[in-house]
């Protein structure tokens, strides 16, 4: 084998070996998008939760307050 053909037998194993260190490293990060992503889908989920839970206890507090008033003649105002 002459060095013509040595060199470009190295030189396709480095990029074929790049290629798959890129391929790894595109797969490394796609792995730590998502796991960076699932804490902050969480806390979105939670943030959710609680401006449902949120909306929902005014409005039962209005709803046994203006039952109280109608049932026992209370009034609620000032």
């Amino acid at each position: 084998m002459d060095w013509a053909k040595g060199y470009m037998l190295i030189t396709l194993v480095a990029f074929l070996c790049e290629y798959i260190r890129l391929r790894v490293d595109y797969h490394i990060l796609e792995v730590v998008i998502m796991v960076a992503a699932i804490p902050f889908a969480i806390f979105a989920v939670c943030v959710l939760l609680y401006l449902v839970l949120s909306v929902l206890t005014d409005r039962v507090c209005d709803l046994i307050e203006t039952s109280r008033a109608k049932n026992h003649g209370m009034r609620t105002d000032p």
